[in-house]
């Protein structure tokens, strides 16, 4: 092992956030998580939602990270979530893929990789972000987010996104 007495300056974000409850989300091709709850964790007014699209305030850069804990009543499913640039009408980021079965195995219920997750670079700088996280390229229907399935089990975990502010 060695040790080094240099000085290096790190990213230290001005702010945190965290969005989570998706329940009263409907499932479908390109549909919009809803967010039901904004947590500030560090700073304050790191960004705001309404109808699932997610507000970042101009001035900054941000790094958002979405996963989404979902339940399908289909034998064998996958799905992919992306983040969406509401302002350029494109999918934006890296897409998260998640898969899942039926059964009363809880290995069957964990994520593709156990949490993976969308993750995007935003550059606010110059203005205002519009960004929601989307569900597409489903292969069996997902009928519910953040609920749990049989057995009163949680299937991959509670749907949440996180949201650094970096200035």
């Amino acid at each position: 092992m060695t040790y080094s007495n240099e000085v290096h300056q790190t990213g230290t974000s001005s702010g945190l956030a965290q969005l989570r409850d998706a329940s009263s989300t409907t499932a479908g091709l390109n549909a919009i998580i809803q967010w039901a709850t904004v947590d500030t964790f560090r700073g304050s007014s790191v960004c705001s939602v309404s109808s699932g699209v997610i507000t970042l305030p101009a001035g900054y850069y941000y790094l958002l990270e979405g996963v989404v804990g979902c339940l399908s009543t289909s034998a064998g499913w996958d799905a992919h979530f992306q983040f969406y640039d509401e302002n350029a009408s494109a999918y934006v980021g890296t897409k998260a893929y998640l898969s899942g079965d039926i059964g009363t195995e809880g290995e069957h219920y964990d994520a593709f990789s156990m949490d993976d997750c969308a993750r995007l670079w935003v550059d606010a700088t110059s203005s205002a972000g519009s960004i929601s996280l989307r569900e597409q390229a489903v292969v069996g229907p997902l009928d519910r987010f953040d609920t749990a399935g049989p057995g009163g089990r949680q299937n991959t975990g509670y749907s949440r996104c996180l949201v650094w502010r970096f200035d």
